[in-house]
């Protein structure tokens, strides 16, 4: 199997909230967006891969998977920290891993979890 794009797809309970934090606070940049009266979403790429957010939230997608989350390299993780740490709800603070990276986690207004990490120089 080859797999042309890795795409996750979300369904947040309050559409608008999640498409702005993610837009405006977190300052991804919009790739596809559709906004018609049955039906709204939007895609952000973010690396490699694609994240979209749909409305209606389909029957049995309304619960966050427990244990979910995203994790972000970024080449500043310090400078990043600064920049959201006021705006955003900080889920563990900024600290060295033992696993060789730099890394600090936000929670988004759905409840998930999103780390954002930059690794060591060896």
């Amino acid at each position: 199997m080859i797999v042309k794009e890795f795409r996750l797809k979300l369904y947040p309970a309050d559409y608008y909230r999640q498409r702005n934090y993610y837009l405006n606070t977190l300052g991804f940049k919009i790739t596809h967006e559709w906004d018609r009266q049955d039906s709204k979403g939007v895609m952000f790429q973010i690396g490699g891969a694609t994240l979209e957010f749909m409305w209606p939230v389909e029957e049995g997608l309304k619960d966050i998977a427990t244990g979910s989350g995203l994790s972000l390299e970024v080449e500043d993780v310090d400078s990043l920290y600064l920049k959201l740490k006021d705006d955003v709800s900080i889920g563990h603070e900024l600290r060295n891993n033992p696993w060789g990276d730099r890394s600090f986690g936000i929670i988004d207004p759905e409840g998930y979890n999103i780390s954002f990490f930059t690794k060591h120089d060896k």
